[in-house]
């Protein structure tokens, strides 16, 4: 018996004995555990691949890419003793086979495709397989959204219609193509505060926060009845859902953003190098949107001395700021973790 609730889900060490008879029966799939520990899921079943008998470990959490160790087992049918250890850690995950004779090692490798979920602290849901690509789910029971792609993973889904929308963009049409190109910084913007709303929220239940006095921080003295209001909620996460629905906190704005990152989760937004240069993006979006004009040049009302040069929508300039964005947010979420 594995005790699960017991384990570390950062790293850890079990050892076992396994029934070698269930193993070796002809059956596509045999799940011999499939447990979690909080959001991880630890599962070790026996496939078939091309016609051999595999042993796979995976082990599986919304912020990380899942790592899968597999043991080819087909020769061992003739093996007395069948013990496994299996080694997990933040950098990499180790299978061992052994009996009195032989020592077998292999090492885990990371798939982005197979996921699993955790609903309700213990019903489990697989997210697809090893070859089948899943970026954007929900699963919905009776209308209601009990699980959906993490804000990693959101944001990954829009990274590649934006890609999609990019390489098919250089038609060699100036029109088509800048329309395209101001489109895409649009969606850029979007999905950041996309991903800094639904992360900040998922933060809530990782970090186990919960401190009025940190609320009291975002809400004005003033507003008495909406400080009541909140008062009168008994579930600390549903104030502070109602304070970010309610746009007391505005992920549009960076001043909201930093604030709020940093009050809660004591993330020094400031460290960023980049940062800056996402505000500018912002901007070129603010202007994209409201303008009168059509943004195809970047610095219009920057002409009016006749030595500055036009800075044009172009496709270097979008795929520079493609890859600012991806940078920032993959380090933002390093930092997060």
């Amino acid at each position: 018996m594995i005790y699960f609730s017991k384990i570390s889900e950062r790293e850890g060490t079990i050892e076992f004995e396994i029934n070698k008879f269930k193993l070796f029966l002809n059956l596509p799939k045999i799940i011999l555990f499939e447990k979690n520990k909080n959001k991880t899921v630890f599962v070790l079943d026996r496939i078939l691949e091309n016609w051999k008998y595999i042993l796979r470990f995976i082990q599986s959490h919304p912020n990380y890419k899942t790592k899968i160790c597999k043991l080819n087992i087909t020769n061992f049918r003739q093996k007395d003793d069948f013990i496994i250890t299996i080694t997990w850690s933040v950098n990499n995950n180790l299978y061992f086979w052994t009996n009195l004779e032989d020592l077998i090692k292999t090492a885990s490798f990371e798939n982005e495709n197979l996921n699993f979920r955790v609903w309700n602290d213990w019903w489990i849901y697989q997210i697809w397989d090893e070859n089948i690509m899943v970026k954007n789910f929900n699963i919905n029971i009776w209308w209601n959204t009990i699980l959906e792609s993490s804000a990693i993973e959101k944001y990954e889904m829009q990274k590649e219609r934006i890609n999609q929308l990019f390489q098919n963009s250089q038609i060699k049409d100036y029109l088509f193509e800048t329309t395209i190109y101001q489109q895409i910084l649009v969606m850029l913007v979007t999905w950041i505060e996309v991903y800094w709303k639904t992360r900040f929220i998922e933060l809530l239940d990782e970090k186990n926060i919960n401190d009025d006095n940190i609320i009291k921080k975002f809400i004005p003295n003033k507003l008495i009845n909406y400080i009541e209001e909140l008062n009168d909620m008994n579930n600390w996460k549903e104030k502070v859902l109602k304070i970010l629905y309610d746009r007391r906190i505005n992920f549009q704005n960076f001043e909201d953003f930093k604030s709020a990152f940093n009050k809660w989760f004591s993330i020094n937004t400031w460290s960023f190098d980049n940062l800056k240069k996402i505000k500018e993006i912002f901007q070129i979006r603010h202007k994209i949107i409201h303008t009168k004009n059509d943004m195809a040049i970047l610095n219009q009302y920057e002409m009016n001395n006749r030595w500055e040069q036009p800075k044009l929508l172009n496709n270097d300039f979008v795929k520079k700021n493609i890859n600012i964005v991806d940078d920032f947010i993959n380090n933002f979420h390093k930092m997060t973790l």
